[in-house]
């Protein structure tokens, strides 16, 4: 699909779409031969109230959005949707000039994953999940054995999501990760409890800052962290600011943290290898250490 540069390759919703405000039950598919080139989103969903079918790029699919003078467009898009089901995935590659490569924000209540396992090459993160979920989220947020390249942005980017409930689920990459910024950021996770791995298994490079970046989880009174942030792969952070290989601050600073922080592969930071400040207010029990 060449579209005009003003236009976005497949949207659903707006003001004036005859589908506006509806309940979609089917999902949007780029193929395995399918390539769109499009001035603003590739796949969009926006201003919807329910929309429960997932959208996908096929292995073999090829999505171009946004211009590099433009306004931040993504590759994959949903915004401001009530509720959102399904999922998003990439198995092809998406190639985000002014945007993020899949960015899914304000959807109410979200199921299903939100992962990359193709190419995904973004001026700004190549996988965003940010104010959403607002009641609980379960499932996985992530790098996939793919390959992201972003530029002014971080890899993997999730920011308030279940902040009113708890996060179930695994955010990570176990492919290979090039980002200015952390090759994950995790911030304000599971309010009030948050159960599962944030970690690499795979290759991160972070040219200006942290690998691995996790602040304000679990972070009500109470709340419990329950699993591990890990590094079982390698990463090299070379930010002269805050160039830490894995930092965790402000996680159940007023509950508990039941788990690990390690590192089994390996790290090259600027600042500390692995750097934990305000964890377990009220009772730490796990490990912190090093076996790489």
């Amino acid at each position: 699909i060449p579209v005009a540069p003003g236009g976005g390759g497949i949207v659903v919703g707006g003001t004036s779409n005859a589908i506006d405000d509806s309940n979609v039950t089917g999902g949007i598919i780029n193929g395995s031969a399918g390539s769109i080139t499009a001035g603003e989103w590739g796949i969009a969903v926006v201003y919807e109230t329910k929309f429960t079918g997932g959208l996908v790029n096929n292995a073999g699919g090829k999505i171009t959005a946004g211009s590099a003078a433009g306004a931040p467009d993504s590759g994959i898009y949903v915004y401001d949707v009530s509720t959102f089901g399904g999922g998003v995935t990439n198995a092809g590659s998406i190639t985000a000039l002014s945007g993020a490569g899949i960015d899914v924000e304000s959807a109410g209540v979200l199921t299903g994953n939100i992962v990359n396992s193709g190419s995904i090459f973004s001026l700004n993160e190549g996988v965003e999940v940010t104010n959403a979920a607002t009641a609980g989220y379960t499932g996985s947020i992530g790098n996939t054995g793919g390959k992201i390249v972003s530029t002014d942005g971080e890899g993997v980017y999730v920011s308030s999501v279940a902040i009113s409930g708890k996060f179930t689920g695994n955010i990570g990459n176990t492919g290979t990760i090039s980002a200015y910024y952390e090759g994950i950021y995790v911030d304000s996770a599971g309010y009030d409890g948050f159960t599962g791995t944030i970690g690499n298994g795979g290759k991160i490079t972070s040219t200006d800052y942290s690998g691995i970046g996790v602040y304000y989880v679990a972070d009500s009174a109470g709340a419990v962290f329950s699993g591990n942030i890990q590094n079982n792969g390698s990463i090299t952070a070379l930010g002269s600011t805050d160039g830490y290989g894995v930092i965790a601050e402000y996680v159940a600073d007023d509950g508990s943290f039941h788990g690990n922080i390690t590192n089994a592969g390996t790290i090259s930071s600027y600042d500390e290898g692995i750097y934990v400040g305000s964890a377990g207010y009220s009772g730490f029990s796990g490990n912190i250490g090093n076996t790489g």
